[in-house]
């Protein structure tokens, strides 16, 4: 069972809304309405919108609440199963079912006495009769059922109905629940499709296995896709998904003025606030001419709230002084993200928030939907030039950015090394200034590797060509990582000077690589640093040589100027006499 938990504060800050803050929700009454609509005759629904047009939000604050009312006219259990795809939307799926409020007490995840007795002896039983657990092990231990869940996952596009049933037996005598399956962020489906075959596989397997099972199950199975607009071209290269989507699609509408200001205000009444006229008007203004900035927005209530609670706790009144402090709806989320740049303990704690950073955005490229690239935390650490076993030395910097109030990173509980990082939104990159600059930065030092990676493929083997002059000065620059980047990028904000990049390594380098199979990034930058040794090396030999060259020619010039000089003298000892 879902436990929600306690509200501490009107605004969520740059996150979604969550399930537990349907207190908190306000101008999307009718919206939630018609998302029930749709899911009740299609049992498949996908809620699209630009960034920043509020789908998470709208699904889990609007759509998760109602469900939990049960459909018009009935009421029912409902399990929800939350996963965002990731690279392994397989796997995701399978940790998000094996939760307890889902399906992981039914098939064994839990300890079984936590489960009603009557049904404890029919649990074991369903826990064995997975497909993948019944040749493996009678109780597998909880870490393992993760990779035996996903493979039955993989098991064919049945596969998720057959797992309901499995949890039903597991509860005999017990009425029927309903299954939704929310995908948030459906996009990233096919920003990791494109990385290789495999990749490509596990998508089609995913897709087909939410297809099938809306229409399986005695219509226990619902299926929810969040996706941006702009995605929705990449749809038609999976069967039958255009189709579904164009039954179950809800594009999310412009909150309305009179929406918009109950979103501003109302939250704020709940917990016995206020948002002062002047205040309202302004906002109102800002987002109306920007409908993409909803999250924004959130966050910039957010700090304008936290002064207000400093000045009144109990009755606080965000006013005109409190959003001018806040840097307004244009610089509250840079100056927020600047403190916390700065409130980090140490120097080198700053320097890993700037890779962290550069690690997991990026300019969008050719094919590409955003300038997210979310990354595991040992991916992050290589990145940062450290070992993957250190990936723990990240810590400090995701917790300070993921406070509550700022929630600038999203990542899942535990941490481990497997930990993929993401940014909350995309308007991070948008508004903070320092980040710009730093994906900037990281854009012209990955086109300069480009630039010396295809020197060395498409001249060096081909006809031996070497770098000379001031392409081989800006590539050493490069290599010892002193680079200097064109003047065009800007400041790195407030927070702080402009810092030098790292020495390039073979972990930073893994990301632009263009082989994916094992060790491929590690050669294509050893590659790169053998042709700028060798061309300096052929520089040097070059420059030793023409300094023989030269000292050779200054010889020959000296000796015959001796010549001149002696014949000139002898010519004038001979007029003297």
């Amino acid at each position: 069972m879902f436990e929600p938990r306690e509200l501490h504060r009107p605004y969520p800050g740059l996150r979604p809304f969550g399930r537990d803050e349907l207190a908190i929700f306000f101008g999307r009454e009718a919206h939630t309405s018609r998302l029930i609509d749709i899911l009740h005759r299609e049992r498949f629904l996908s809620v699209v919108g630009p960034s920043g047009a509020g789908k998470s939000s709208l699904v889990r604050a609007g759509l998760l609440p109602a469900l939990a009312l049960g459909w018009p006219g009935e009421v029912s259990d409902w399990r929800i199963a939350e996963l965002r795809p990731g690279d392994r939307p397989l796997r995701r799926l399978a940790e998000g079912l094996l939760k307890p409020e889902v399906l992981g007490r039914e098939l064994g995840a839990f300890d079984t006495a936590s489960i009603d007795p009557d049904s404890a002896a029919a649990a074991a039983t369903a826990a064995t009769a997975s497909t993948t657990a019944s040749t493996t092990a009678a109780s597998p231990e909880p870490s393992t059922l993760p990779a035996l869940l996903e493979a039955d996952l993989r098991a064919g596009p049945t596969a998720l109905a057959e797992l309901l049933a499995d949890a039903d037996r597991a509860r005999p005598g017990q009425p029927p629940f309903h299954l939704l399956v929310l995908v948030d962020q459906f996009e990233e489906l096919f920003r990791y499709a494109e990385r290789g075959r495999p990749q490509v596989e596990e998508a089609d397997a995913f897709v087909a296995l939410l297809l099938a099972a809306r229409d399986a199950g005695a219509a226990r199975i619902h299926v929810v896709l969040t996706m941006r607009t702009d995605a929705l071209h990449d749809c038609a290269r999976f069967l039958d998904l255009p189709e579904a989507i164009n039954r179950g699609q809800y594009l999310v509408p412009r909150l309305k003025a009179d929406e918009l200001r109950r979103a501003i205000t109302e939250p704020a009444r709940v917990f016995d606030g206020q948002v002062q006229p002047t205040v309202v008007d302004a906002l109102l203004g800002q987002v109306q001419a920007t409908p993409d900035q909803l999250p924004v927005l959130q966050h910039a209530l957010a700090q304008m709230w936290d002064a207000a609670c400093s000045r009144d706790p109990r009755h606080p009144a965000i006013t005109p002084d409190d959003a001018q402090a806040a840097g307004g709806l244009d610089d509250a989320l840079s100056k927020h993200a600047n403190s916390l740049w700065r409130g980090l303990p140490t120097d080198a704690d700053r320097a890993l928030a700037d890779l962290l950073f550069r690690a997991i955005t990026g300019q969008p490229e050719a094919g590409q939907l955003d300038a997210r690239h979310p990354q595991r935390l040992a991916q992050i650490a290589r990145f940062a030039g450290l070992a993957e076993s250190d990936w723990p030395r990240l810590i400090p910097v995701l917790r300070a950015f993921a406070v509550e109030g700022a929630s600038f990173l999203h990542f899942a509980e535990p941490l481990g090394p497997d930990t993929v990082v993401d940014i909350s939104h995309e308007a991070l990159i948008r508004q903070w200034d320092r980040l710009r600059a730093l994906v900037d930065w990281e854009a012209a030092l990955a086109a300069q590797y480009r630039r010396w990676r295809d020197r060395s493929e498409h001249h060096w083997k081909a006809d031996g060509s070497l770098l000379t002059g001031p392409d081989l000065v800006a590539a050493r620059a490069w290599q010892r990582g002193d680079a200097l980047i064109e003047p065009g990028i800007g400041r790195l904000g407030d927070a702080g000077s402009v810092v030098r990049p790292m020495v390039p390594a073979d972990g930073w380098a893994a990301r632009y690589a263009l082989g994916s199979a094992p060790g491929a990034a590690a050669d294509e930058f050893k590659a790169v640093q053998v042709f700028i040794d060798a061309s300096e090396a052929a520089d040097a030999k070059r420059v030793e040589a023409e300094q023989r060259q030269a000292d050779e020619r200054q010889a020959v010039a000296d000796r015959e100027a001796q010549a001149r000089l002696a014949t000139e003298r002898e010519r004038a000892e001979a007029a003297q006499r």
